[in-house]
């Protein structure tokens, strides 16, 4: 039996489908792609918006710890006791209300990392942050270092895979770690990691 060869317009059809495919597959490609680090991006600007809004209480908390009187008038101490009790308890509620909202607390599972510090080769005086993703997931996580002293904000945004490590220093991370600062890690869906540098 012979085998008829294909005329021109079949084979002109097959290879005009296969390329049409082959776009179709390129653009559901770039459309993740470009879905992916939208989303990437939607989610680093809400942690850098909910640390800014932290930063914006506590500036206002220190603002009305310096505007409160050192001393009351003798007639007037029982008044203003009551009044800063008041005060106090309303600044306690609002912390509580804000608290909530910024990091949205209620019933997260605690962020599966484990960390420690070594001594920086570059910066004799400062430490490398070694953060271990103790899961079998991989995680996108956002660290934030604050030094108080200096008036200093670090974020530095990174991925992990399961069981996976990473240091986070001057080269990687633009910051040397120095004692008594404060460094948050968070990834969606999870408590903060909040600890102090030893």
């Amino acid at each position: 039996m012979e085998r008829s060869k294909p005329n021109r317009s079949e084979t002109a059809v097959n290879e005009d489908h296969f390329s049409s495919n082959r776009l179709l597959r390129r653009l559901k490609g770039a459309w993740r792609y470009c879905r992916y680090h939208y989303l990437l991006g939607a989610r680093q600007q809400q942690v850098i918006n909910r640390l800014k809004e932290r930063e914006l209480a506590e500036a206002q908390a220190r603002k009305l710890e310096r505007n409160l009187p050192k001393r009351a008038p003798e007639g007037q101490s029982t008044i203003m006791k009551s009044l800063l009790q008041i005060c106090a308890a309303c600044a306690i509620i609002g912390i509580l209300i804000v608290g909530g909202k910024l990091l949205d607390l209620g019933g997260l599972p605690k962020l599966p990392i484990s960390h420690s510090f070594r001594v920086s080769m570059l910066d004799s005086s400062g430490l490398v942050l070694q953060v271990h993703n103790t899961s079998n997931a991989k995680f996108f996580y956002v660290m934030t270092a604050r030094n108080k002293r200096l008036n200093q904000v670090n974020h530095k945004s990174f991925t992990l895979g399961a069981d996976e490590w990473q240091e986070l220093g001057l080269l990687e991370a633009g910051w040397s770690f120095k004692t008594g600062e404060q460094v948050w890690i968070e990834s969606e869906g999870y408590l903060p990691a909040y600890f102090t540098v030893p």
